[in-house]
């Protein structure tokens, strides 16, 4: 079922729903009615050397939210289909805001989670050893389990991978120029553009 929150967003929701229901998934590609739920994610992991977890988020309202669980991991936080819960539990450590983006940016850049969704994933491709893993997606919600699904847009480090098609590559390149404080690191990139 795709809820429709305003009469300009219904030709959006019907495309949604074709894609939705190719996929054999309640996926609900419209923002959800609470701003201060993640659309967007930068996540890294790394046991290499020590263990690191950390990431960025975008809400529903474009804030930019760096968090950090450190030296802890928690396997029931990570996973690609997380509960409201599980998520709000993952970015509590280190929860701090970075900075807030236009307004309407973040949710004009989640309509295009659809078409990006609809595209196939690159091979996955050994880069590098000891990199540790950074991901960034988007999460879409479901219907039918009531719980967030990873979209995978773009993966770099020891192993990498990219969701092909112009639009997933428009989303993670966006996400890395308002997440990160640098310029991305290319090197454990097989797939930099």
């Amino acid at each position: 079922m795709i809820r429709c929150r305003s009469r300009k967003m219904l030709a959006f929701a019907a495309a949604v729903a074709l894609v939705a229901g190719a996929c054999g998934r309640d996926l609900i590609f419209l923002p959800p009615e609470d701003p201060a739920a993640p659309l967007f994610e930068v996540e890294y992991q790394s046991t290499a050397w020590s263990t690191r977890w950390n990431g960025f988020y975008v809400d529903g309202a474009g804030r930019v939210y760096e968090w950090d669980h450190g030296e802890t991991r928690n396997t029931a936080l990570e996973g690609d289909v997380l509960t409201p819960e599980q998520l709000s539990a993952k970015y509590s450590p280190g929860h701090r805001l970075v900075k807030t983006l236009p307004a309407g940016e973040a949710l004009q850049r989640y309509e295009r989670v659809s078409e990006a969704a609809s595209a196939s994933l690159a091979d996955m491709k050994g880069v590098c050893a000891d990199a540790g893993i950074a991901r960034i997606s988007a999460w879409v919600w479901n219907a039918g389990d009531q719980r967030f699904h990873r979209i995978l847009l773009h993966q770099r480090g020891d192993e990498g991978t990219t969701r092909r098609g112009d639009a997933a590559r428009a989303l993670w390149k966006w996400i890395d120029s308002v997440t990160l404080q640098g310029a991305p690191d290319t090197m454990c990139d097989p797939y930099p553009d």
